[in-house]
Order: C-alpha cells, then sequence, then structure tokens
C-alpha cells in the first residue's frame, strides 16, 4: 500500500463542512476535532493536537474517526460512524427504517421507496440506531453500507 497524502483542513474549509451538514441535517453536535481530508476524499476526525505532527514524514493509511466522504458532486455521505455521532442532533434529513427495510439494507441491497424524497443524502435510522446514510435517486435509497458489515443475520 502507498503513502497516503493527508490535509489537515484548515477553519474556513471545517466551517463549510459544518455549514453544509447543518443544511442538510438542520442541527450538529460540537465537533471540536481536528478534521483530515485523504487524497480519495475521506474526512477522518482527530485530536485538535495534530497539527502539531508532521505528518509528511508518517506512513499511514488511516488515522482517526472515519467521519464522512465529499462526493464529486459537493454533497458530503457520512460514514456509519459520522452518522452514530451526528445522527442523534439532527431534525431533519432522516429516513426512518422498518425491520424489512433493515434485513434489505444489511444485506446490501437498495430500498425501494414508495413515498416522494428528495435527490439528496439521508441519515438511515431504525429506532434510535442510526445506521449511515444513503443517497435517493430514481424511487430508491442507494446502499453505501460497507461489505465488511453486511449480514443476513439479524438481532431486532
Amino acid at each position: 500500500m502507498g503513502i497516503i497524502n493527508w490535509k489537515i483542513l484548515n477553519s474556513r474549509e471545517i466551517k463549510d463542512v459544518k455549514k453544509k451538514l447543518i443544511v442538510w441535517l438542520g442541527e450538529l453536535p460540537d465537533l471540536n476535532y481536528g478534521f483530515l481530508l485523504n487524497e480519495k476524499n475521506k474526512i477522518y476526525l482527530v485530536s485538535r493536537d495534530i497539527a502539531e505532527v508532521d505528518l509528511s514524514s508518517l506512513r499511514l493509511d488511516r488515522i482517526g474517526l472515519y467521519f464522512a466522504e465529499l462526493m464529486e458532486s459537493g454533497e458530503i455521505r457520512l460514514s456509519v460512524e459520522g452518522s452514530q455521532l451526528v445522527g442523534p442532533f439532527a431534525k431533519q434529513g432522516i429516513y426512518d427504517l422498518n425491520e424489512e427495510q433493515l434485513r434489505t439494507y444489511f444485506i446490501g441491497r437498495d430500498l425501494i421507496v414508495t413515498e416522494a424524497l428528495e435527490n439528496q443524502f439521508y441519515l438511515l435510522r431504525y429506532g434510535k440506531d442510526f445506521l449511515g446514510s444513503a443517497k435517493y435517486k430514481n424511487g430508491k435509497l442507494l446502499n453505501f453500507f460497507p461489505k465488511i458489515h453486511r449480514t443476513e443475520e439479524l438481532l431486532c
């Protein structure tokens, strides 16, 4: 595996990310972290003390908590962990799953949706649990659930 280049986001860039999340979700917790962006446009949350570390001298492919991905469209797709961190504070942009949809989601299939939704990302929630985010497009919520977490065995 090659060296991944990391960029520490400055305060203006962090504000831009937070602003997009507030427009999408309505409210956020205090995200008092350093934000690192890798060359795959993935955002990781780390201690603010990361500014004291010379990242160029380290061979890292991951550091911190994988929070989100900046999509080419400019949208932000929260990871499972990112949705669990931010979701309990969200006031909008949430899609509640029933048990059948939960099972479909956990095996990696897109969810057919009969409701009229806007073409945007939604946080997926089952009960009080946040499971990640999915993009609504053409009557479906597109599944981004990581393959490593997929399963047919659920404890509901």
